[in-house]
Order: C-alpha cells, then structure tokens, then sequence
C-alpha cells in the first residue's frame, strides 16, 4: 500500500499520516518476527518463503527505511535465507537506467 501511494498516487493527493500509520503496521509486524524468530530451516517452510521475500522487498523497495539495525535476529534469518540458490537466483534489479520511474505507470 505504501508502494501505490508513494510511487502511482500524485504526489499532491498523497496522505503522509496514512503512510506512517502503514509503516507503523510493518514495524510492529516487523518486531513481532524478531520475538519470534529462528534459524532458516535446511528446507524452508512456506512461512519463512514468504518472510525471506518480504525482507527482500523491503529492501529493494525502501533502502532508505532500514528494518535491520533494530532486529538482529531477523536480520540473521535474511542473511541465511538470501544464501539460498532461490533467493539468489531472484534478486530483483532495477530497470535500465537504474530509476523505477522510467518504468511505464499504468493509470
């Protein structure tokens, strides 16, 4: 949600208490992982696919929005999980010209 309202929403239209309110949401989310969290499992089980992928989002799509510094263990998970073929197989990279803005918008 927060990748629709900051990058398709005109900017003028776009609503900064929504967004922090939603990165709120991932932080507490974010937190409750780091409580929770163990190793990587020799064989990955869907749930921890599914966070090793949205580590990895978090990453591509908001460098400048840090998860790790504050969340040792999870960031321990990340770093074991990306070492896995899969993952490293799937590394999303930025179009040509190394801005996603010159990537069509759909409207």
């Amino acid at each position: 949600m927060i990748r629709y309202e900051t990058w398709l929403r005109p900017e003028a239209l776009r609503w900064p208490m929504w967004i922090d309110d939603q990165w709120q949401r991932i932080e507490a989310g974010l937190d409750a992982f780091e409580s929770k969290i163990g190793t990587c499992s020799a064989t990955p089980q869907i749930d921890e696919i599914a966070l090793g992928a949205l580590l990895s989002y978090l990453d591509f799509r908001f460098p400048d929005h840090p998860w790790a510094p504050r969340r040792p263990a999870l960031q321990q998970f990340q770093e074991s999980i990306s070492q896995r073929a899969s993952f490293r197989a799937t590394i999303p990279v930025a179009p040509s010209g190394g801005t996603l803005s010159a990537v069509p918008r759909h409207r």
